[in-house]
C-alpha cells in the first residue's frame, strides 16, 4: 500500500472504532469492495481488493474516502452511511415515466416479463450515477486539500473515468433507452467531465461533443454542486444534504430517498461455553431450523436450502409482492438482522416467527429479483449460496415441468 492509502486506512480505523482488514480477492468483478462489519456479524470491517483491476492505489483509496465522506453519527452513538433506497411509490413513479416514453414502451413490449429486471436495473443506474459522480467530485476536493501525495494517481484515474460515458454515441443511446434516462446520464457526464478537466488541466468534456445548450445545462448543474459543496463548511450541512439536493435538482428524487444504514459492529453477544459461540437459546433455534432442511448441515448449506425455499415461494408471487417483501426486509436490515433471532414480517403472513437466517435468505432472494443492481450494496456474503440455490431451483422447476 502506498503512503496515502496507509494514512487514510489508519485514520478510518480510528474514526470507525475498529480495524479494517485488506483482503486480496481476484474474483471480485470491480476494483474493490468495502464490507461493513455489521452486515457480516464481524468485529472489524473488510476491504476486498482485486489488484488486477487497479492501475494504482487510488481506486482503493477512493473507496475508503467515499465511506469517510458519508459517515454520520446515529442516535445511539454508532455510525451509519447514507444509502439510496426506493420504496414502492418511488418505484411506481419510475415505472410510469418509463412506460410513458416511446422507447420505454417499445422495450416493455419487446421484452415482456423480462422487462421488469431491465427497468429496475436502469432505475438503479440513474440513481447510482447521480450519487457516485457527486461523491467522486467531493472526494477529489478532499484529496486536493488534504492528501497532496494522492493527487497524481487521482488525476490518472479521473482522466479515464471522466470520458467513459462518451464511448457510445449520444444518438445511439436515445434510440435504445428512454430520453429522460439518457438526458440525465448526459448532463451528469458533462458536469463530471467539466470538473475532472479542471483538475487534470485537460478539456475532457470535448470527448462528448456537447452542444452549447448542453454545456450551459452542465455548467448550471456544476455551479449548483459548487454552492452545495461550499455549504459543507457550515455547521449542519452534511454530504447527505448535498446528495439529496442534487437528486432534487435532477428530478431523480422522484424515484429515491436516502436512509442511514448502520455500519458499526453489532454489540457483543452474551458469553457462552458453546464451541459454536452461540447461547443455548440460539443453539436450540438454529438446530430447529436446520432440522427443517436437513440435520447436521453447515450454515452455508442451510442458507442454500433456505434460499431454495424462498425462490420457490417468490416465483409464485407478482412482482409487486416481491418488491414489498424486499422493501420491508430492507428497512429491517438497516438496523441489523440477527441470524439466530425470530422475526415476523407483515409481507409474509404465512411464515410467522421466522428464524433470522430465513429472513436473510428472503432478503437476498427478493433483492436479487427486484433490485439486482443494488445487491452488492447489501454487503451480504451469500452470493455462492444464492447461485447454488438458483441452480437447485432451476433443476427442480425443469423436472416439475417434465412430469
Amino acid at each position: 500500500m502506498t503512503g496515502y492509502l496507509t494514512k487514510l486506512k489508519e485514520e478510518m480505523e480510528v474514526r470507525l472504532g475498529c480495524g479494517i482488514e485488506v483482503v486480496e480477492d481476484r474474483d471480485l468483478r470491480c476494483s474493490c469492495k468495502f464490507e461493513f462489519a455489521r452486515n457480516y456479524a464481524r468485529k472489524h470491517h473488510v476491504l476486498r481488493v482485486n489488484p488486477a483491476r487497479c492501475v494504482n492505489d487510488y481506486p482503493v483509496f477512493y473507496n475508503l474516502l467515499n465511506v469517510k465522506l458519508q459517515l454520520q453519527e446515529l442516535g445511539d452513538g454508532s455510525l451509519g452511511v447514507v444509502q439510496p433506497v426506493s420504496n414502492a411509490q418511488e418505484s411506481d413513479r419510475f415505472n410510469a415515466d418509463f412506460a410513458a416514453d416511446p422507447v420505454g414502451r417499445r422495450i416493455l413490449e419487446r421484452m415482456g416479463t423480462r422487462a421488469d429486471t431491465i427497468v429496475i436495473s436502469l432505475r438503479g443506474a440513474v440513481i447510482s450515477q447521480a450519487c457516485n459522480q457527486v461523491l467522486e467530485m467531493l472526494a477529489a476536493d478532499v484529496v486536493l486539500r488534504e492528501y497532496p501525495e494522492a493527487v497524481e494517481d487521482m488525476k490518472a484515474n479521473l482522466a479515464v473515468s471522466a470520458v467513459e460515458g462518451a464511448s457510445i454515441p449520444y444518438e445511439e443511446l436515445l434510440k435504445n433507452y428512454p430520453a429522460f434516462i439518457v438526458k440525465t446520464n448526459r448532463i451528469l457526464n458533462l458536469m463530471f467531465a467539466m470538473r475532472c478537466g479542471e483538475i487534470c488541466g485537460k478539456k475532457l468534456i470535448d470527448a462528448y461533443k456537447p452542444t452549447e445548450a448542453e454545456i450551459d445545462k452542465a455548467l448550471d448543474l456544476y455551479n449548483f454542486y459548487r454552492a452545495e459543496r461550499d455549504l459543507l463548511k457550515k455547521e449542519g450541512h452534511i454530504v447527505g444534504d448535498v446528495l439529496k439536493n442534487i437528486l432534487y435538482k435532477l428530478k431523480v428524487a422522484r424515484y429515491v430517498h436516502l436512509v442511514l444504514n448502520p455500519i458499526s459492529p453489532l454489540p457483543e453477544e452474551p458469553e457462552t461455553d458453546s464451541d459454536s459461540g452461540l447461547t443455548d437459546e440460539q443453539e436450540a433455534k438454529l438446530k430447529e431450523f436446520r432440522e427443517n432442511y436437513g440435520d447436521g448441515k453447515s450454515e452455508a448449506e442451510v442458507m442454500t436450502f433456505a434460499m431454495f425455499m424462498a425462490l420457490r415461494e417468490v416465483s409464485r408471487m407478482p412482482l409487486e409482492g416481491v418488491r414489498a417483501i424486499a422493501v420491508e426486509i430492507g428497512f429491517l436490515g438497516a438496523t441489523g438482522i440477527n441470524p439466530h433471532k425470530r422475526y415476523t414480517l407483515k409481507t409474509l403472513p404465512n411464515r410467522p416467527d421466522m428464524v433470522g437466517l430465513e429472513v436473510l435468505a428472503y432478503y437476498y432472494v427478493t433483492w436479487a429479483k427486484v433490485f439486482p443492481d443494488q445487491i452488492d450494496g447489501l454487503g451480504l456474503p451469500y452470493k455462492q449460496a444464492y447461485e447454488s440455490a438458483l441452480e437447485m431451483f432451476e433443476s427442480h422447476r425443469g423436472k416439475s415441468a417434465a412430469e
